[in-house]
């Protein structure tokens, strides 16, 4: 009977540490859905090899793609933010920005969008080293491609 009144305390005690509205309030604004798509084949997009010859194995390519109207993105490497900006996408091109980062000196790298969440992105295949970030509404997507992206 004693540990049946305990099992019940603790069970009361859980509820009412989880209806404290502050402890499950951890991001204000607005929030998204993410998908991450690693070792990436391809779309109609992704023509091949044919200029993966000017792609550099030490530098991490990421691009900025389509969807994004008035977006405040934010990129971190090693906890040390490397983009600050509000971006658009480019209708007739589908690219909104793009930068090269030092592959070697990566640890780790995050991605936000808005009042969003942090997104930690892992570097699983040097060879997939092109990264296209895209926003469709409230959905946010991460590719790594192997194959060199064309915007037209």
């Amino acid at each position: 009977m004693l540990k049946l009144k305990n099992l019940i305390l603790l069970f009361i005690l859980i509820i009412t540490s989880c209806s404290d509205n502050k402890n499950l309030t951890l991001i204000k604004g607005k929030t998204y859905d993410f998908e991450v798509l690693y070792l990436y084949q391809g779309d109609k997009r992704v023509i091949g090899d044919k200029y993966r010859n000017i792609v550099s194995d030490d530098s991490l390519y990421i691009m900025i793609e389509e969807g994004f109207k008035e977006s405040h993105v934010i990129l971190e490497e090693n906890g040390e933010i490397v983009y600050d900006k509000i971006v658009n996408s480019e209708q007739s091109q589908g690219l909104a920005d793009w930068l090269i980062r030092d592959i070697k000196k990566m640890k780790n790298v995050g991605l936000r969008v808005d009042a969003g969440p942090l997104i930690f992105l892992e570097m699983i295949d040097v060879e997939y080293n092109i990264i296209g970030i895209s926003r469709s509404q409230d959905k946010i997507r991460v590719v790594f491609y192997k194959k060199v992206p064309m915007y037209e």
